[in-house]
């Protein structure tokens, strides 16, 4: 399965949902799933600066696969980085992953989000994108 595959997936859970409050919802709940991210990746270096809340990011590659790990004291964030390691979370790491991040538009995410929450998840994005170009 390819990160446009697993976008596809969940745009297709999101729709199955009936309102933004399930949504949001759903969102807690990958978040609330996620294992915990190891205390050494809690660096200056994988703080999103554009959140208000203590939000970590990290994504790389071990094993020949994509890692993303987070941690958050809000569970909003906690849930858009949730979002980001069921795309890209254990994909090859050869599989190109500059396909276009199509699911935060085509799922009404960037129109039901914060300005500030938007720039986090952006910046998460971000740091998938940076992380796996320079490897």
């Amino acid at each position: 399965m390819t990160a446009a595959d697993r976008q596809r997936t969940l745009l297709a859970d999101f729709a199955a949902l009936p309102d933004w409050g399930e949504r949001y919802r759903y969102i807690i709940a990958l978040g609330a799933a996620l294992p915990p991210m190891p205390e050494a990746l809690k660096t200056p270096a994988s703080r999103v600066l554009s959140c208000a809340s203590r939000t970590y990011f990290f994504a790389g590659v071990s094993g020949g696969r994509i890692i993303v790990h987070a941690d958050s004291n809000s569970a909003i964030p906690l849930g858009l980085a949730a979002i980001l390691h069921r795309i890209y979370g254990g994909l090859p790491a050869g599989q190109p992953v500059s396909a276009p991040l199509f699911f935060p538009e085509k799922s009404g995410l960037t129109d039901n989000l914060s300005g500030a929450r938007l720039l986090g998840f952006r910046e998460m994005a971000n740091v998938v994108n940076v992380s796996l170009a320079i490897r």
